[in-house]
């Protein structure tokens, strides 16, 4: 599966998760708690900051997040729920690249066992 999300609307996100003092880790699972950008599953798909606290909406009524295009809320991708963690540092060097290449979205491509970002 590929995703492809808008750099404009990731990079606050990934500079809230760099700056905080705190971070998330997935829920039930053990993982890390370094900065970085969950990648979710459930009402579409879409990423969010696991910087905590989290990165809220201006009216408290959820946390900001960036939808991959055409997968929105109301996006039915099928299947169950999840979610997984994106290192910081690989958000942070597929922004630059994209923008090098003069582009405002970058991909998440998914596998079974593996996913990469790509411009």
């Amino acid at each position: 599966m590929m995703f492809t999300f808008k750099t404009a609307e990731v990079l606050p996100l990934l500079k809230h998760s760099q700056e905080a003092k705190k971070h998330s880790k997935l829920y039930g699972m053990k993982g890390t708690d370094k900065p970085g950008l969950f990648i979710v599953h459930d009402a579409g798909v879409y990423v969010m900051s696991n910087g905590t606290p989290g990165l809220m909406k201006a009216n408290k009524s959820g946390h900001v997040v960036a939808y991959a295009i055409g997968w929105g809320p109301d996006a039915h991708l099928g299947g169950d729920d999840w979610a997984e963690l994106i290192d910081a540092d690989m958000v942070a060097t597929a922004l630059r690249q994209a923008d090098a290449k003069g582009r405002d979205t970058f991909n998440v491509e998914m596998t079974e066992t593996e996913f990469k970002l790509t411009v």
